[in-house]
């Protein structure tokens, strides 16, 4: 009698509170299916949410005034490339550049194999390095020979994009600019990533002279015992590491300067495209 009394009152409450529990189900029921998509699709499209947060805050929308001034900025530098300036001239001073900026990279390989500042390199690295680098300047130089023969058509068409704005060229420029000098960067991430992997093997290594290791899981460094063999091993890697280290450096110091430059140079493009784009020009002409 108590239990069927107390199926009675629970049917009696349930009856009173549906709104309650339709509530109930679309808040934490429903509402975790929903979190769940959520998740799924801000863990499968993350970098396309940065990128494109990273876009809203670079490039936010333009105002009347800067789209004015972007055009005609646009019109102005469109009508001075096809009227006033001979594109296969331009075309065959550009690809003449370029050349020769692969002659400096070349000059500065050989610096660098002749102890520069009387630095005492490993010469057997010094060689490897220096056929490695020169290998890729010389496909380097056999692209520009390939592409030598479109470059015309390419400024035409880069020149094109003038008329839907100025920073429109200057977007299309940088990309330019990115595929042209492809090489340097080449050139930064062999040397970098050669600096990187040498610098984590001496430091492991280091650690297992002194008899130590670094344990991942609590993150912190903890003892470990080794025998004569691994310790023998060990301490000849080390050394040898140790010794090429200096060489290594020179590189990584040497190909980071030159493609900081490159950056910098990408980066006054994309400062002059964020100025034309936020610049309150409606506010200053008032």
């Amino acid at each position: 009698l108590e239990c069927k009394e107390l199926l009675h009152c629970g049917s009696v409450f349930v009856c009173q509170n549906e709104h309650v529990l339709r509530i109930f189900k679309k808040r934490y029921l429903n509402g975790d299916e929903e979190e769940k998509k959520n998740e799924t699709s801000e863990s499968s499209e993350p970098s396309a949410r940065f990128i494109g947060q990273l876009q809203k805050d670079l490039f936010p929308k333009m105002a009347p005034a800067n789209k004015v001034l972007d055009i005609t900025l646009g019109l102005i530098l469109f009508t001075l490339i096809w009227f006033y300036v001979d594109i296969h001239r331009f075309s065959e001073e550009l690809i003449e550049q370029a050349l020769r900026l692969a002659s400096f990279l070349d000059t500065t390989i050989t610096w660098l194999g002749e102890d520069p500042a009387g630095l005492k390199l490993n010469s057997q690295l010094v060689q490897f390095l220096e056929l490695f680098f020169r290998y890729h300047i010389h496909l380097f130089k056999g692209y520009l020979s390939l592409i030598s023969e479109y470059m015309p058509v390419i400024i035409y068409t880069i020149s094109v994009t003038c008329v839907p704005g100025f920073t429109c060229f200057l977007s299309y420029l940088l990309s330019f600019s990115v595929i042209l000098l492809l090489h340097i960067h080449c050139f930064y991430a062999y040397a970098c990533n050669l600096y990187s992997a040498q610098v984590k093997a001496i430091l492991s290594l280091g650690r297992l002279v002194a008899g130590v290791k670094y344990n991942p899981l609590r993150e912190r460094v903890d003892s470990v015992r080794t025998t004569g063999d691994q310790l023998i091993l060990g301490t000849l890697i080390f050394s040898t590491l140790l010794f090429l280290f200096p060489t290594t450096l020179l590189y990584y110091c040497v190909f980071s300067a030159v493609n900081m430059a490159v950056v910098a140079t990408q980066m006054c493009i994309v400062t002059g495209i964020s100025i034309i784009r936020t610049c309150p020009i409606g506010d200053i002409t008032k």
